[in-house]
């Protein structure tokens, strides 16, 4: 079975934006697990644990792109949602899929 990571915006301005990356990210995981895939994705990872970490959102966001890119670096490709060119992390998600010649699908698309 192949593993495929799914990379988007989990950051938001407001909590309901943030319920709704969440949400959207769990609807592609859904039809990308009824299509065969193993999925990792990061914003159920972390959907309930809103600073259970660390208070400090600078450390705590390095140190979950940190955890990030290495669960991408155990995958055979990854699935950008639409909003991922508003995320940081996701940016550096692609980047990284690429440097490691991962597959790569693009919900809208490109």
């Amino acid at each position: 079975m192949k593993v495929i990571y799914i990379s988007g915006a989990i950051t938001a301005k407001t909590p309901y934006q943030r319920w709704l990356n969440a949400r959207h990210s769990e609807e592609v995981m859904i039809n990308l697990l009824k299509a065969g895939w193993a999925v990792i994705c990061p914003h159920k990872n972390t959907e309930n644990l809103d600073g259970s970490i660390n208070r400090n959102l600078s450390t705590e966001h390095d140190f979950w792109i940190k955890m990030d890119l290495e669960l991408l670096r155990r995958c055979d490709a990854i699935y950008m949602l639409r909003n991922y060119r508003h995320s940081v992390g996701s940016k550096a998600e692609l980047k990284e899929a690429k440097k490691l010649g991962l597959d790569i699908y693009y919900e809208d698309g490109t």
